[in-house]
Order: C-alpha cells, then sequence, then structure tokens
C-alpha cells in the first residue's frame, strides 16, 4: 500500500487479490472562489441574481441566501443549489422566486451568504460573500422642476435658475439635455454629467441664459433626455422615462420670456401727395414691431434728400408706444423724387418692455413704398431768365402802351393777398414802374407800361 498526495486531496491506495482498488480521501471544505454579482459590497443591486463559482461541485442542502440586514426586511431568502446550479465553473443564478422566503424588498439592504456541502460530506458553514447590499430595482423618475426667480417677465440674456427633483439619489455619465417650450423655436440647456455613484444628488441645479428667439408667456420645460450617457440610481437603474412625474415650473410660477428684440416696422406719412418746396412741413410717423421706449438720449430721423441730407428735429419723448411722429421740414437745396427716409437711430437706447433694445434699425416698409404715398421735394428757387417785350420796334407816345415781358427759369405762381411783380423802367428824369399782379403755373409773366 502506497501513499499519493493529490492536490489538497490525499488518495490511499490499496492492492488485493482481485486486482485492486482505488479510494480517494476528501478533506477540504468547499468555498465561492469568485462573486460578480452582486459586484461590490456597500452598494445596490437590481436583480434577484447570483453570478459565482465555487471551487467544487456540491450537493443537495447548499444553499444561496439573501440575508435581510435593514431597510424593511431582515428575513432570509434562500435558493437552493442543485443540478447546474451546483457544479465548478462559473453559474448565473436568476431567481424568480426562492426556495424559502418571499422576493426582496426594495430599498431593503442585504448580505449574501453561502452555505455549501461537498460529496464527500465536507460543511461549509454559512458564510457572507456579499455584505451590505441595497435592493434597487425602480428606475429613476424626473419628479419635478421649479424656479427661484420671481414672477415677471425675462429678456435677453437674463438668467433663469432652474432645479430638477429626482424621484431618488442619481448621478449620471453622460449630457441631460433640457428643453424649454419657447414658441417656434424651441431653446435647450445642456446639463453635463454630474455627481458620481458615491455622491449621487436628489436634484440637479442649472442656470439657463435666455437666449434671442425664446417667447413664451409662461415658461414650462418641454422635454428633459439624455443625449448622450445615461441617468443613474443606486441600483444602476438607467432612467428611460424622463416625463415629469410632478410640477413642471409653470404650475407655481409664471414667468415670461421675451427673446425678440423690437425693431421697425415700416415708416409713413399722413402728408398728401404732391411736389413741396422750402419752409413745407411734412409730417413723419416711424411704427415699431412693439412697443418701446426711449432713454437717456434721443431719437433721430434723417430723410434721403439728395447730398445733404436732412434731419428732423430730435425727438426725446417716447414711452412705451409703438409709434413716434416727427415733423421734416424742408429746407433749401433738398430733393426727392420720392421722399423716404435715409435712417433712424438714437443717442440713448429704444428698449421694449422687457428691457431688450433694438439693435438693427433696418426699416421694413419705407416712406417711399407706402401705398399710393409719393411726395416730390423741389427746393430750387427760379430765377428772372430775361425781360423782354413782344411789342414790335418803333417809336411810342404818351398814352399808348408797350408790353412788359418777363421769363423765368421755370414755371412759378404769383400768390399771396396784393401780391404783385414790379418792374422798374429806365424811363429818364422820372422811372415808372410796371406792376404784375397774376402768375398762375407759368414761366412768363406779362405786364404793361403806358407811356
Amino acid at each position: 500500500m502506497g501513499i499519493k498526495v493529490d492536490g489538497e486531496a490525499i488518495a490511499a491506495v490499496t492492492s488485493n487479490a482481485d486486482g485492486g482498488s482505488s479510494h480517494r480521501a476528501d478533506f477540504t471544505t468547499p468555498y465561492v472562489t469568485s462573486i460578480t454579482y452582486p459586484g461590490t459590497n456597500n452598494r445596490g443591486f437590481n436583480l434577484q441574481k447570483v453570478v459565482y463559482s465555487l471551487n467544487e461541485a456540491v450537493i443537495s442542502g447548499s444553499q444561496l441566501i439573501f440575508q435581510g440586514t435593514g431597510g424593511g426586511d431582515t428575513g432570509d431568502h434562500v435558493f437552493n443549489l442543485t443540478g447546474g446550479n451546483a457544479g465548478t465553473g462559473t453559474k448565473t443564478v436568476n431567481i424568480t422566486s426562492f426556495d424559502s422566503g418571499n422576493n426582496l424588498v426594495e430599498n431593503a439592504t442585504y448580505d449574501v451568504d453561502a452555505y455549501l456541502i461537498d460529496v464527500a460530506g465536507n460543511v461549509r458553514s454559512r458564510y457572507a460573500i456579499r455584505t451590505n447590499n441595497t435592493y434597487d430595482a425602480t428606475r429613476p423618475r424626473i419628479a419635478s422642476a421649479a424656479t427661484s426667480a420671481a414672477d415677471g417677465t425675462y429678456k435677453i440674456g437674463d438668467v433663469i435658475p432652474v432645479t430638477l427633483t429626482f424621484s431618488e439619489s442619481i448621478f449620471t455619465d453622460g449630457t441631460m439635455r433640457v428643453t424649454f417650450e419657447t414658441g417656434d423655436d424651441d431653446k435647450y440647456q445642456d446639463v453635463g454629467n454630474f455627481a458620481s455613484y458615491g455622491s449621487r444628488v436628489s436634484s440637479k441645479a442649472f442656470n439657463w441664459t435666455i437666449p434671442e428667439g425664446a417667447v413664451t408667456n409662461d415658461l414650462t420645460i418641454k422635454t428633459i433626455a439624455m443625449s448622450s450617457g445615461s441617468l443613474i440610481d443606486l441600483g444602476y437603474n438607467s432612467a428611460n422615462d424622463f416625463n415629469l412625474t410632478g410640477d413642471n415650473i409653470a404650475a407655481n410660477h409664471a414667468i415670461v420670456i421675451d427673446g425678440v428684440k423690437p425693431t421697425i416696422t415700416k415708416i409713413e406719412s399722413d402728408k398728401a401727395n404732391g411736389t413741396y418746396g422750402i419752409g413745407e412741413q411734412i409730417s413723419v410717423t416711424v411704427t415699431f414691431s412693439e412697443a418701446v421706449t426711449l432713454s437717456g438720449g434721443n431719437l433721430v430721423i434723417t430723410m434721403e434728400t439728395g447730398s445733404n441730407d436732412t434731419p428732423i428735429p430730435a425727438i426725446s419723448s417716447l414711452s412705451n408706444s409703438t409709434t413716434v411722429t416727427g415733423v421734416y421740414t424742408v429746407v433749401a437745396d433738398d430733393v426727392s423724387s420720392d421722399l423716404t427716409v435715409k435712417s433712424v437711430g438714437t443717442t440713448g437706447a429704444v428698449k421694449d418692455q422687457a428691457g431688450n433694445p433694438i439693435t438693427s434699425w433696418d426699416i421694413g416698409t419705407n416712406l417711399a413704398a407706402q401705398t399710393g404715398k409719393t411726395i416730390v421735394i423741389e427746393t430750387t428757387r427760379p430765377t428772372v431768365s430775361n425781360i423782354t417785350s413782344t411789342t414790335n420796334n418803333g417809336t411810342y407816345g404818351v398814352g399808348e402802351d408797350v408790353n412788359v415781358r418777363i421769363t423765368f427759369s421755370e414755371a412759378v405762381t404769383l400768390s399771396g393777398s396784393g401780391a404783385k411783380i414790379s418792374v422798374p423802367l429806365e424811363t429818364g428824369d422820372s422811372d415808372a414802374t410796371v406792376e404784375i399782379n397774376s402768375v398762375s403755373n407759368s414761366d412768363v409773366a406779362d405786364g404793361v407800361y403806358t407811356v
């Protein structure tokens, strides 16, 4: 008879007359060589599941036990190892029901214990293979959205603080996109990865800076989604429903967003069509896209009047109105075949009720494009081209009439009560004067000198 050392087992070999036989003695207790689910002590898990490996096969009576240690459960949940689950190699046990004890309790803590018996009858008394693991099988949700901003109207560039509250503590390894309901073009804020597994948070605050184009009468969040990564809880559950379970911002706040800058929509005049000269006054009305107020300076309107553009006297008062009117007075050398405005600007600021300033002074529909409106400016003064007579050459005596004709550089009209044109004539010691009392839209005026 001899002794063999076979690993940790000792085999005693005997020879018999019938050819001999071999018997193996096993003094090694079975044990779990590895456990990969639940993966780490003091963490969460979300499945009734154990992934493990044994150093040797075990027999009936061997068990895996989830022992409740708090959070509403202090009982044992026993799963018997049989068949393939009792052999060597990596085993995955998905437990739909325990052999003893009910299903695990949400948010309770557990130790995972093993009780093992091998074929030789060696017993590994119950011992913990995982400790203090929290069972969390519920996916996280976003419970509510709120703001600390006071109710009121906010403009481009204002900051709205927003706080999201979650159904449980979470962290994210990606980027959460929060989209606001802001009219035709919904605006969003990306919230980058925050917190970590060991420092999960139950709420997340961030700031949204109002961009141009955002408009709403009652701010609310339209959608929340992950543009990358996941929103993860204690049990490593990822959120898959981002609809709020509770109140949105609009439920408890009245936040108005005005992200549109005012503009000039049109410029018009109520002056009748016609041709106007020096000294004529023409009203000019500017219409804005919304009510505006002028502060810290004047509104300046400049007319397009040829080589020397003429400004309207500065407008210093404009308060919460959609229109403002100035008066253009025609001055010498102004000229236009269809009067229009060259520019509108300010030496101060023109803002809407929310405080958004006009930054583009482009004119939507200018005066010259006003339907049915043609205002002509003509300021060239007429001159006398010459003074002649239509009377034939000859000698004339007392009592005879001689025509005197004035020719102008353009058609003129004599107007005004008692108005007349006086033409002094060189007639010796006593000069005569011809007076013309009527000229109507003509480039000539005739008078009579009586000798």
